[in-house]
């Protein structure tokens, strides 16, 4: 912003025109008009195709290993979908964190958290750092405009697996908080 320029991030061309088109077709077919920005995000029979796998064509979700990662994660809520598209990175993936999410939601791992005071603010993502503002707000840091905290992860190889191990942070702006280790 500082330079004038301004990021934006466009769904591609294509998957809106194919959105357009099967709005249209369930209109004409069944002559009934969806609003795109009212969809019920409560639909259990959509969570029961998102759980099976069932996602071809759907943006994001179609790709066999994130079918696979769906299958495992079982989602049942809206932000288990927005949870798998941001695990669904390279450095997510790279420390297993994926896999980890899906098997602490289930249960068939315990909720891990570096630090006591994390669980506050990890507790919705089951102790992992899935999103940026979670990682720019651990306990006790001012939620406040234009404060900006670096978060440094460590991780190590440890039976099979990237695990987090430590994790650091500290004000990048303004000198308010307090920088703050913590080694598990």
């Amino acid at each position: 912003e500082s330079l004038g320029l301004l990021k934006m991030d466009f769904l591609g061309l294509r998957t809106l025109s194919i959105m357009d088109e099967a709005l249209r077709l369930i209109k004409d077919t069944h002559d009934i008009d969806l609003d795109i920005d009212h969809v019920d995000l409560d639909d259990d029979k959509t969570y029961k195709l998102l759980q099976a796998g069932d996602s071809m064509g759907v943006f994001q979700l179609e790709s066999s290993p994130m079918r696979a990662l769906m299958r495992s994660l079982a989602p049942d809520v809206f932000d288990d979908v927005a949870a798998l598209v941001a695990l669904y990175r390279p450095g997510p993936m790279a420390a297993n964190m994926h896999n980890d999410y899906a098997d602490r939601k289930n249960g068939r791992k315990p909720v891990e958290l570096l630090h006591e005071d994390l669980g506050e603010i990890l507790g919705d993502t089951y102790g992992l750092m899935i999103y940026q503002e979670a990682m720019m707000q651990p306990k006790g840091l001012p939620a406040v405009p234009n404060y900006r905290t670096r978060v440094t992860q460590v991780y190590v190889m440890e039976d099979g697996g990237w695990k987090i191990r430590a994790a650091h942070w500290s004000p990048l702006v303004g000198g308010a908080g307090t920088s703050q280790t913590v080694v598990k």
